[in-house]
């Protein structure tokens, strides 16, 4: 599983600590977000359950995995532009991957930004299976779930 934009690692810790098999490599840009999530994921890194690497989304091809599940919390990138990120997930990604993008909007204001701007990324770098997940009951929190289907979906 890959987590992006993982922050203080809180996601990556409580994922790897349910593990049975496979493991968690978390990624970040910032240095001190990195910091703070290694040092919750000590154990699990010990353990190999749980990576975190200081990666940008651009270097993600340097990890060279073939990962089946992603997961973004809060990682603007997804739903700000349309961006041509095709060539990244070819590079990581098995055909058939699932991908979680999970939002939560500030206090009054509506959740319909970043789910229409989550689908539009997901169309333009083909995931496929696009579907809303339970919402909050305040409207708050929009999570988004699709499938990378890579050469298979026309890429």
């Amino acid at each position: 599983m890959l987590e992006i934009g993982c922050g203080r690692g809180v996601a990556a810790n409580l994922i790897g600590a349910h593990l049975t098999t496979g493991s968690v490599t978390a990624i970040d840009r910032s240095e001190a977000a990195i910091a703070a999530a290694s040092l919750i994921n000590e154990q699990a890194a010990a353990e190999g359950r749980v990576t975190i690497l200081k990666l940008s989304f651009e270097e993600l091809a340097l990890v060279r995995g073939q990962f089946d599940r992603v997961v973004a919390v809060n990682v603007n990138r997804f739903w700000q532009a349309a961006a041509d990120d095709r060539s990244v997930w070819r590079s990581i990604l098995r055909v058939g991957a699932r991908m979680v993008l999970v939002f939560e909007t500030p206090p009054g204001t509506s959740a319909v930004r970043e789910r229409v701007g989550g689908t539009r990324y997901l169309e333009a770098n083909g995931f496929s299976d696009i579907r809303l997940a339970q919402p909050t009951p305040e409207g708050r929190l929009v999570g988004l779930v699709a499938t990378w289907r890579g050469a298979a979906g026309g890429i």
